[in-house]
């Protein structure tokens, strides 16, 4: 196993099944305790199950209460409610399903109100948590042809690496940043997003949504791991030697973050090519 895969199993492969795991043992207990009438498929992993639960049947249902006393008993990161939410609302494609969506994440305990101002701009009030107001990408970007273009027609879930090395080639002043964020239970997982510094906000593509920088990183609970300015990015991984790898290729940017975690460099520092090839030599 290479450096890169050993980090990135350690600190979130590793987490993805436990947490999968985790989600197996949450499922069980609800179909055994409270209900068992519902049936999932059986081609996806537990955590997939669990959002399909949630969604399509916790929330319209009398099972809400028991389903978080579970939850809550295995340590659930409510906030992870928040951020789905977000998700949700940002990957809406027909707007004409927006007050039905939600009504239904309302059903939540941690979101108590969600309001949409002028037709892109949402805001989320939880009384645990506090306000996280969020615009659409997509309005945000509107005047942007190319970027407006590749985020209607790109599947936006999932590709969070993708999506900041595609805006390092479009926005060179902005910053790309990779960061370790909380996971549903134990552990973390990878992020990428972009960062304007002279506006402090953060450009979450996989969400199709720009936050302001605080707010983001008090959601996400980030721990920031690689913040390269998207003028030096190219640089940077032709010293780390990552030009090889194909510019499609949605590893580019977590290897270049995997690096400087295995040498517990700074987040802003960038690599310098005598340090470097000093280091992976001795």
């Amino acid at each position: 196993m290479d450096i890169y895969n050993q980090i990135l199993d350690e600190n979130e492969l590793k987490y993805h099944k436990i947490n999968d795991e985790i989600f197996k043992e949450v499922l069980t207990e609800f179909f055994e305790k409270v209900d068992s009438s519902y049936e999932i498929r059986s081609d996806m992993d537990y955590t997939d199950k669990f959002l399909v639960l949630l969604n399509e049947y916790i929330y319209h249902s009398n099972y809400i209460v028991p389903f978080y006393e579970i939850l809550n008993k295995y340590h659930y990161n409510m906030k992870q409610e928040i951020k789905d939410a977000i998700f949700e609302l940002g990957n809406l494609r027909k707007t004409s399903r927006n007050s039905k969506l939600i009504k239904k994440l309302l059903n939540s305990p941690v979101i108590q109100d969600i309001s949409l101002k002028e037709r892109k701009k949402y805001e989320i009030y939880s009384e645990k948590y506090g306000t996280f107001s969020f615009e659409l990408a997509s309005k945000y970007f509107r005047k942007n042809s190319e970027l407006k273009d590749y985020i209607s027609s790109t599947v936006l879930a999932q590709e969070c690496h993708s999506h900041a090395y595609y805006m390092s080639k479009i926005f060179k002043d902005y910053y790309a940043i990779t960061s370790l964020c909380r996971y549903y239970f134990k552990g973390n997982y990878y992020h990428s997003y972009t960062y304007d510094k002279d506006s402090n906000l953060i450009f979450d593509l996989c969400s199709n949504a720009v936050f302001i920088k605080d707010e983001f990183d008090d959601l996400f609970e980030t721990n920031e791991i690689l913040v390269v300015k998207n003028k030096d990015l190219e640089e940077q991984l032709s010293i780390a030697d990552f030009n090889s790898i194909q510019p499609e290729s949605r590893r580019k940017l977590l290897r270049l973050a995997l690096l400087k975690q295995s040498l517990n460099l700074e987040p802003d520092k960038n690599l310098d090519k005598k340090v470097y090839t000093k280091t992976i030599h001795k």
